[in-house]
């Protein structure tokens, strides 16, 4: 990812992995590591680990937001639950369609939502209570978990004949 620097600021003058250096309009265009765009890190290795964390931290952020809202007695648990999911998990998963996941991914992804879970039960890390305990508790079976919804919203990529 190239990004050239004139007049005091930066802006994206071509997208190609591939161009090592690359001189344009006599002036050499300078490497970075990842972009920010359209609320997505894209980084010139296409690997999403970067993107993933950044969008889980955002979302960790809001669910700290809301520990008001988790430790109210007077709101049911199936309105924390539709809250989650109206307010997390459409922060957590904006882009998820790009993402390229690998096992570690993966873990990271079922961690934050477990971590989240645990945060609207008020569980502390220390109770030491499995996922398939808390979901039980949620009456959330593990096809309609997070890890699954971004594996449905994949996008399909062609295979070459």
């Amino acid at each position: 990812m190239y990004v050239s620097r004139h007049d005091g600021h930066r802006s994206c003058q071509y997208w190609n992995p591939t161009c090592v250096d690359r001189w344009q309009r006599n002036r050499k265009s300078e490497q970075f590591k990842y972009l920010g765009l359209l609320g997505s890190l894209v980084t010139v290795d296409s690997i999403s680990t970067t993107d993933i964390n950044a969008r889980l931290t955002i979302a960790r952020h809001a669910t700290l937001q809301l520990t008001g809202i988790w430790k109210a007695k007077d709101i049911s648990m199936d309105l924390n639950k539709q809250l989650v999911r109206s307010l997390i998990w459409s922060t957590a998963l904006y882009g998820s369609e790009g993402w390229a996941l690998k096992k570690c991914d993966e873990k990271l992804v079922t961690a934050f939502e477990m971590w989240v879970w645990g945060q609207v039960l008020r569980i502390s890390w220390t109770e030491r209570k499995t996922n398939t305990w808390i979901r039980e508790k949620l009456g959330i079976p593990e096809e309609k978990g997070i890890l699954e919804q971004v594996k449905h919203r994949e996008l399909p990529l062609e295979k070459k004949k």
